[in-house]
């Protein structure tokens, strides 16, 4: 047990290497103490705690958190739709039964968010929506939604424009200099753009953009392994577990800061001259601290791009490995946007025209949806809806939305980039029918993403900018580019020699129409 714990690089620094043994006798301890207490549940067979001693996907995940999804899709292969798992030394209950899920959704005062959320979230945005009790989530998340609506999306659609005007500004010297493009890196200083313009109505210097989407990206990373090592990288925070994290957030608290900051010194003439956004709303919000607003803030400038950004990323992946999809999508967008001129953007009509390119979209968020997981805790012993197992009062239950998507006791050839299964007027291809629940790429009830609407419209805006004008190629091997698993399911270009990741790496030409 010792010599595997030692090979964990993710919580423990060199210098607290002499207390693994009493971390060893601490897991011990918990162990005995949830073996006890977990005795009389009717869980079906899942992997042992002492799995993750030997080599397999419950080591993984303890070992390197960015595995956790991929490690997740392992178990379910093995133990099916439900089944009891040890997270570092908790146990919790993993299902991607649809009606599961539904029932852990639906009512957030028997199923609220789990307290190891809570107090994650509130390591670096206390006082925002993840770390809040439902009661004043409820009455934050109402106040936004009379402010935040698909009612703006007129107006967001210029912000948006004019940010995929620039990234295809961008793309097109990349073409003249023939550079291979690290799209991730363009995708996220686009999507940073779009959330800065329509959420905070501000501007970053591209650099400056560079700079806050590289301590997202930290963040995120050091979320996950908080996530999975909770109980551990607290244990050993006065040993600099968290510093990389809590410098993180010091940056980008300052960067929040400056959007706050500058809305309070606007004039009356200013702000009468601008449309309302998301700042607007958080700034009337009432009961709320500065430090509780930042927070917030925080949360939408993280969340509100990074999701995004990353779910293009995904999209410009399963085209650019799909000739035939690549070549419908092409045709719908010379047929329906072919008289556009380069030079000038797409309507909103126009993007709402665009039905394949819309399945595009929906099929990259179902084998790729912006959250893997959703986190809940069973406040009352109560048996799932779906499944019919027991679960105990102050059970974790993670509901895995991407093995429910998945999952091929309801999808149709489930792991196949396939936009058809949504459905096609011109093919006459009915939509495939799956029980409710089983596509949920952003929640649902009332603890769902605050920023659907805006996802769901930025992303076919975006993809249609880029596809009418480039033809985008893989540059590396498909085998190279993995999932990172850090908080959003990330794509990474893996270099096979010396093991460093990066953004993805393509080939970017003019599209010869």
């Amino acid at each position: 047990m010792l010599s595997s714990l030692i090979s964990y690089p993710f919580f423990i620094p060199t210098h607290v290497m002499p207390a693994l043994p009493f971390l060893a006798l601490l897991s011990i301890c918990i162990a005995i103490y949830h073996f006890r207490n977990t005795q009389k549940s009717s869980f079906p067979p899942g992997p042992p705690f002492l799995s993750f001693l030997s080599s397999g996907p419950t080591r993984d995940i303890m070992r390197s958190p960015k595995t956790f999804a991929d490690s997740l899709d392992t178990l379910c292969n093995t133990y099916g739709a439900i089944f009891p798992l040890w997270v570092g030394p908790s146990r919790v209950l993993v299902t991607s039964v649809p009606a599961d899920i539904i029932h852990i959704s639906s009512d957030p005062h028997i199923f609220p968010r789990t307290p190891k959320l809570q107090y994650v979230f509130g390591l670096i945005a206390p006082g925002g929506l993840f770390s809040m009790s439902y009661a004043p989530h409820r009455i934050a998340r109402r106040n936004l939604r009379d402010r935040f609506n698909h009612s703006m999306l007129s107006g967001f659609h210029q912000a948006m424009s004019r940010s995929a005007a620039e990234l295809c500004a961008s793309l097109e010297l990349a073409v003249r200099k023939q550079e291979t493009v690290d799209i991730s890196a363009q995708l996220s200083a686009m999507s940073l753009s779009v959330i800065l313009n329509v959420a905070f109505g501000t501007e970053m210097r591209r650099q400056e953009r560079n700079r806050f989407a590289n301590d997202v990206s930290l963040l995120t990373e050091e979320l996950m392994s908080e996530m999975v090592n909770q109980p551990f990288r607290r244990l050993f925070a006065s040993f600099g577990s968290r510093n990389r994290m809590m410098q993180c957030k010091d940056r980008l608290y300052a960067s929040c800061n400056e959007f706050i900051s500058k809305r309070l010194k606007e004039t009356k003439t200013q702000k009468e001259a601008r449309q309302s956004d998301i700042l607007d709303s958080l700034l009337d919000l009432q009961g709320h601290s500065d430090e509780d607003l930042v927070a917030i803030v925080l949360e939408f400038a993280v969340a509100g791009y990074h999701s995004v950004g990353t779910a293009i990323i995904w999209s410009m992946l399963e085209t650019c490995s799909s000739p035939r999809i690549e070549a419908i999508l092409h045709k719908e967008l010379d047929e329906k946007c072919g008289r556009r001129p380069l030079q000038m953007p797409l309507t909103k009509e126009d993007v709402e025209s665009l039905s394949y390119l819309k399945n595009v979209w929906k099929e990259t968020l179902r084998l790729h949806p912006p959250g893997a997981n959703i986190l809940r805790l069973a406040e009352e012993d109560i048996t799932l809806r779906g499944s019919g197992v027991h679960v105990p009062k102050g059970t974790e239950i993670y509901g895995n939305i991407r093995n429910c998507h998945r999952n091929p006791a309801v999808w149709k050839d489930p792991l196949i980039f396939k936009p058809e299964r949504w459905g096609s007027v011109e093919n006459s291809i009915a939509v495939e029918r799956v029980p409710a629940g089983a596509y949920n790429p952003f929640g649902m009830g009332q603890l769902n993403c605050a920023g659907r609407f805006l996802a769901e419209y930025e992303g076919p805006l975006v993809l249609a900018e880029m596809h009418r004008r480039f033809k985008f190629t893989l540059a590396c091997n498909p085998s190279e580019v993995k999932n990172f698993s850090t908080i959003v399911e990330t794509p990474r270009f893996v270099d096979k020699e010396t093991g460093a990741n990066s953004g993805v790496p393509m080939l970017v030409a003019r599209r010869q129409s």
